[in-house]
């Protein structure tokens, strides 16, 4: 891709959905988390809202949240909106979540165990709280963050870190975390299992329920929601776009 026909955009949409074909990547949690430590993925630094900025706004990420019920397990697996194999068209998947709440498909499993989640997993379940009928969150300490990715996955074991890891990236850990959390303490939501199975009960088998990724403030603290239907209309969207109006080309 030709560096110097991109640059980093922030926008603030009246319907998200139109807004997201603009970019020719949509930036994913981890790369709003690093652009917010001052550490961009791509090495794009050029943006039209500053680092500070960044942190002071709440973001949708193009994180895709697909959960479905495996010999009786609730899987969780992340993917990536920027895929067009899976996602043909962002705008629809969007749309379909903000009118009708859930968005069903049968896309095939991610393939990537790293971001194929147990949420039934017995270690995992000794750090998450029930926050109600909807969904559950999982609570991380920073003081393990920044102690390294080997220390952290002794504390909170495979599928805990697995789920940290594909959300924050692995650039998070030690003193990567410095710029990217505020508080003691972060959390990722994620859907309950009676949800999945009550949503996909008489779906086709291999179906698949939807929901999108969104990260608070930092300035608040730096929550994820794998569980959004894409309704807060402050939230903002943040990725790449080609500002010479040419098609990027890649390499």
């Amino acid at each position: 891709m030709v560096r110097d026909t991109l640059e980093h955009k922030v926008l603030i949409p009246d319907n998200i959905a139109d807004s997201v074909a603009e970019f020719e990547r949509w930036d994913s949690i981890a790369e709003i988390q690093s652009r917010r430590a001052g550490t961009p993925l791509n090495g794009i630094i050029i943006s039209e809202k500053k680092q500070e900025s960044m942190k002071n706004s709440c973001f949708y990420g193009s994180n895709a949240a697909g959960y479905s019920i495996k010999n009786g397990n609730h899987i969780l697996e992340i993917y990536d909106l920027n895929n067009e194999d899976n996602f043909p068209d962002k705008s629809e998947f969007i749309t379909t979540l903000r009118q009708e709440g859930n968005y069903f498909s049968k896309v095939p499993d991610i393939g990537d165990t790293t971001k194929t989640i147990n949420l039934s997993d017995e270690k995992f379940n000794q750090f998450v709280t029930k926050a109600n009928d909807n969904h559950s969150y999982i609570n991380y300490e920073i003081s393990d963050v920044t102690q390294g990715k080997d220390h952290f996955e002794n504390v909170y074991g495979t599928e805990a870190t697995k789920l940290f890891t594909a959300i924050h990236g692995e650039e998070a850990y030690g003193k990567g975390a410095e710029g990217r959390f505020k508080n003691r303490t972060t959390n990722i939501a994620f859907m309950n299992q009676n949800i999945t199975e009550s949503e996909l009960k008489g779906k086709e088998e291999g179906t698949k329920l939807f929901r999108g990724a969104y990260i608070c403030k930092l300035t608040i603290d730096s929550d994820v929601g794998l569980d959004d239907m894409f309704g807060n209309q402050f939230a903002e969207v943040s990725g790449i776009v080609n500002k010479s109006g040419k098609p990027a080309q890649h390499r």
